[in-house]
């Protein structure tokens, strides 16, 4: 648990994900939530993650300082990666635009995601939150949980967004 950990830089970061690399690590879950970690340090733990197959659970909530920039490069690198995680929060972070496209589709392509925890990420707009969607129509998906309650700061979630998800469940079978 690295949580609330203010004071690692940019290189502590890369330093901390070239460990993920050790195929001697039996590190299951990572919790990185409440830092300042910005688009370098989470572009170093996408690299990490390629050929990282123990890390089951991700947790990267309220790392604000991330850009469109970091998350991009994050969820590309996420994309290709081998990963087997399970579990993954990004809740409270600043992921909007482009950067909701390229985690769906990062997303897509990990096999055993069980449990999606995105709750407070008010700048998602409601076509997105309609892009996160597609995360429910895979036909092989595992996911289990999808978590998306936001508090009375407002969420873009709408009537839309909610029929959306709904005919989404109608097909999914996890």
């Amino acid at each position: 648990n690295l949580s609330q950990s203010d004071w690692i830089s940019p290189k502590g970061w890369q330093i901390l994900s070239s460990s993920l690399n050790n195929p001697h690590l039996n590190l299951e879950a990572l919790d990185l939530s409440f830092n300042n970690m910005c688009d370098i340090g989470v572009q170093a733990l996408g690299s990490a993650l390629l050929h990282n197959t123990r890390l089951k659970k991700l947790c990267l909530e309220c790392n604000r300082s991330i850009t469109l920039t970091g998350w991009r490069n994050f969820f590309r690198l996420l994309h290709d990666s081998i990963s087997e995680l399970e579990t993954i929060s990004l809740s409270y972070n600043h992921i909007h635009g482009e950067g909701v496209d390229y985690m769906a589709d990062a997303l897509t392509t990990i096999s055993s995601l069980k449990s999606l925890h995105l709750p407070d990420n008010v700048f998602i707009t409601c076509a997105r939150w309609q892009r996160v969607s597609s995360l429910l129509h895979q036909p092989d998906s595992t996911l289990e949980e999808l978590c998306l309650l936001c508090d009375s700061s407002g969420s873009n979630i709408t009537d839309e967004v909610v029929a959306e998800f709904a005919n989404a469940l109608v097909d999914n079978t996890s």
